[in-house]
């Protein structure tokens, strides 16, 4: 996202514009505003943009000066245009949140700052959350993925540029090569986007061809006459110009967050915005009007401040109403033209005067120190102790689990320890996954005599079903889900007849994915022999019928209780609740009752029907949890859960006169 005049001999005023409306869309979008439900694309044209340019300074630059063009020049250039204001945003963001910040968040925030001074974000977001996913919220550097991208590929073009060169320094083998490579990078990019839409959108691999017909559209470019178009040729200019400008607008009204991204539906605005580069007229009221060039001319700072105003909206539940849509675009307006002025001007200018050696030292140090604040934090996790107390007491709860769940909880293997709560005499196992593990201590509790014990069988992300095999790569090669269950399952018959069985499942996670990452959603995690790619009908017919299925098995020489569903909050709460308080919030976590039935319908109905069929007894924790239509997950100031799903021991006290049915 660097200025678009860096090292081009005439300053394209079309590119600035060009800019503009790119910044201006993501802007947009970002903050909900109406009709820019497509405006994360404006990334898609930033990177067009910067192959064109990219491929103009090099090239030219071998052209001039042949193998004698210095690579460590350009690095020098490219990072003397991206890495001020980039360490300044950091610095600023972590001064403001040494006071406004819960340690949590701030040690996050300091981990993003220096990988995004790395230029490595875009790895980091992909382990993290996707782009679209409610989490994305949470990271006051998400944007900065974008220009970890741009960086990785500013490293390797310059060098794989000169060494083409070196073999035949021609263009024509340029745009042969850079032709193959994008191609190739396109239909990567367009076969894994179904397949795994994070690691299409974040990776420079996927992303690579984007930049690359920019660097075609710059080579092919060349090869005409004159810089402008002949008058004879104006009205086939205008045509393509205006059919590039037609494909931005309508991938802007018609693609959203909903669609699969990039894919193959990035072709159409990249396309776009190569033939708006091609087909340049000489001047063009979609570029050239002075709000646009000055938009253009800001666009860099403008989108490096934008999002950390989201966050903070978002923080404040403030992103909503109109008032405060028009309130964040102006802010955002404002910071990036505070910093332009500042920041990239200012450091322009005196940096322009400076050797290499001087250069190098300068932004050697810019980096270092602000590198050096973000591991401070990180290595003090996020200096707790900084803001009221209160907050500190409310993070607390995200420490408030099970003890023992290091012990007793698996995640590789096919042997639980079979933990034993309570006295010897077992009078219950609990069975299923980190629910189970989470919820185990209340059944404890619920127990009817202290010589009663309870053993815990529990499978990190593995839940009871008989012949279950986890799909897609959402659990590691050493998971061992399916194997852990035979032996379970056999274990309770040959060892523990007619001991009762509580299940305990995060059930929707394995049918339909997990409702904190939407960019998952209805992706199955298991499969039952055949591999079905999306949630259909077929396939949760399938799902609830072997959950009956095990039951019912289990239940010919058990006694058997299914636990409903936990409300799954989408957010983590102990965080969420430190961040309300100290943003002045309304101190409250909840999904309403309705949109957890609309999640859990399709278990509860497996579940009753299982009760029908063999007698299973169902326990349901919603009379405890939600009231009024509104699960809450905070009582008294006080977080229920110690993540977004995950009943703390203090919220899983809440469901012990449920447990206590099973001992009646």
């Amino acid at each position: 996202m660097q200025n678009p005049s860096a090292g081009v001999k005439e300053f394209r005023t079309d590119i600035n514009g060009i800019r503009a409306w790119a910044v201006m869309a993501v802007v947009l979008y970002h903050f909900g505003f109406p009709g820019a439900r497509g405006g994360f694309l404006g990334v898609d044209i930033f990177f067009v943009i910067s192959g064109f340019l990219m491929t103009e300074i090099v090239v030219k630059g071998l052209e001039r000066q042949s193998l004698a063009y210095s690579v460590l020049d350009f690095y020098l250039a490219r990072a003397r245009r991206i890495i001020p204001a980039l360490a300044v945003l950091c610095l600023a963001l972590l001064s403001m949140g040494w006071f406004l910040l819960p340690s949590p968040d701030y040690k996050k925030l300091a981990d993003h700052s220096a990988l995004s001074l790395l230029f490595v974000s875009n790895i980091q977001y992909l382990k993290e959350a996707g782009y679209f996913d409610v989490l994305s919220h949470e990271k006051w550097l998400l944007h900065t993925w974008s220009l970890s991208v741009e960086w990785q590929f500013y490293v390797l073009f310059p060098l794989l540029t000169k060494a083409l060169w070196r073999f035949k320094p021609q263009r024509e083998f340029l745009m042969l090569v850079f032709s193959v490579l994008a191609l190739v990078s396109f239909l990567f990019c367009a076969w894994q986007t179904p397949e795994d839409a994070s690691k299409a959108f974040y990776l420079l691999h996927s992303r690579a061809w984007e930049l690359l017909l920019g660097g075609l559209a710059s080579l092919v470019m060349h090869r005409r006459p004159s810089a402008h178009p002949h008058p004879a040729e104006l009205p086939r200019f205008q045509f393509w110009y205006g059919l590039g400008a037609l494909s931005i607008f309508m991938s802007l009204v018609l693609v959203s967050s909903n669609d699969p991204w990039p894919g193959w539906r990035a072709l159409f605005p990249v396309l776009g915005t190569c033939l708006m580069l091609y087909f340049k007229p000489e001047k063009s009221p979609l570029t050239d009007l002075g709000i646009l060039q000055w938009l253009g001319d800001r666009s860099y700072s403008i989108y490096l401040w934008h999002w950390p105003v989201v966050v903070a909206f978002h923080f404040r539940e403030s992103q909503n109403a109109l008032f405060w849509t028009l309130l964040g675009i102006f802010l955002s307006l404002a910071a990036g033209a505070l910093s332009f002025r500042w920041v990239e001007k200012t450091t322009r200018k005196s940096m322009a005067q400076m050797t290499r050696p001087q250069l190098g030292v300068c932004l050697f140090s810019l980096l270092t120190l602000a590198i050096g604040f973000s591991s401070f934090v990180i290595l003090q996790k996020g200096m707790p102790g900084r803001l009221d107390p209160i907050i500190e007491t409310i993070l607390k709860e995200r420490d408030h689990q099970n003890p023992r769940e290091k012990e007793c909880h698996v995640e590789t293997g096919i042997e639980s320890p079979a933990c034993l709560y309570g006295g010897s005499k077992i009078s219950a196992i609990v069975m299923g996954d980190s629910h189970a593990n989470a919820l185990v201590n209340a059944v404890a509790e619920a127990r009817a005599s202290k010589d009663d014990g309870i053993l815990e069988w529990s499978y990190s992300a593995c839940p009871v079903l008989s012949d279950v095999r986890m799909v897609n790569g959402k659990v590691g090669a050493k998971h061992q889900c399916q194997q852990f269950m035979a032996t379970a399952l056999q274990r309770l018959d040959a060892e523990y007849l007619g001991v009762p069985v509580i299940i305990i499942s995060r059930w929707a996670q394995y049918a339909i994915g997990r409702n904190e990452k939407p960019s998952e959603a209805n992706v199955p995690w298991v499969s039952f022999g055949k591999t079905y790619p999306t949630s259909t009908p077929e396939f949760l017919e399938e799902f609830s019928n072997k959950l009956v299925s095990t039951a019912c098995q289990l239940a010919k020489v058990h006694p058997v209780f299914l636990v409903r569903p936990i409300p799954e909050m989408g957010v983590d709460v102990p965080s969420t609740l430190a961040r309300k308080y100290m943003w002045g919030a309304a101190l409250d976590v909840y999904v309403s009752k309705s949109d957890y039935l609309k999640r859990q319908q399709f278990v509860w109905d497996a579940q009753d029907r299982a009760h029908r069929e063999c007698g299973v007894e169902i326990l349901d924790p919603t009379p405890a949890l939600c009231k009024n239509e509104k699960c809450s997950g905070v009582e008294d100031r006080r977080a229920l859960y110690f993540d977004d799903d995950h009943l703390s021991e203090f919220g899983n006290r809440k469901l012990v006169p449920m447990f206590r049915n099973v001992f009646k």
